[in-house]
């Protein structure tokens, strides 16, 4: 009996045996995805801001959105891993380069970085959600239920170059 993707997700979760392993993809980014998607992906650093500039940061959101189900949907996938969007102010050197801050030393960025993060609140701006809502408007547009995975923040350690140097 053929599973669909929430049932699939959901019978592994409660560890029993779906019809088969459950996919998704963890982290892909540009070059790839745009060779995938055959257009620039709205999440990579340089796009990203492109699209604020000339769509608003709104639709630049709504096309995050867009990006992230087609290439699931592309791929094969049965749920979604999404972390939440960047805020309107967010500034393009430290989403688009966070290794290109003003100094060259790593420890630096990261002690800075740091003392940014410790003046902002610990929880996410409802601005930083906006992601979910327009990719379950996106899903039930398309008639599709793809579980969501959203990490509390963001990624961890192992895509932080500067914690890795």
């Amino acid at each position: 009996m053929s599973m669909t993707s929430r049932q699939r997700v959901e019978a592994a979760l409660r560890h029993q045996e779906p019809d088969r392993t459950p996919v998704f993809e963890y982290v892909l980014l540009s070059p790839i995805v745009d060779q995938l998607l055959r257009r620039p992906f709205a999440g990579s650093g340089s796009h990203w801001f492109s699209l604020v500039r000339e769509r608003g940061w709104e639709a630049a959101v709504r096309q995050l959105a867009t990006d992230t189900l087609d290439l699931a949907v592309l791929l094969g996938h049965d749920m979604l891993y999404v972390v939440p969007n960047p805020l309107p102010s967010a500034s393009p050197d430290l989403l688009a380069h966070p290794t290109e801050m003003h100094f060259d030393d790593p420890v630096r960025r990261v002690r800075e970085r740091n003392q940014q993060a410790a003046a902002r609140s610990p929880y996410p701006a409802d601005e930083n959600l906006l992601i979910y809502t327009y990719l379950l408007e996106e899903m039930a547009r398309r008639d599709l239920d793809l579980p969501l995975l959203a990490p509390a923040y963001a990624h961890g350690v192992w895509t932080d170059v500067d914690l890795m140097q």
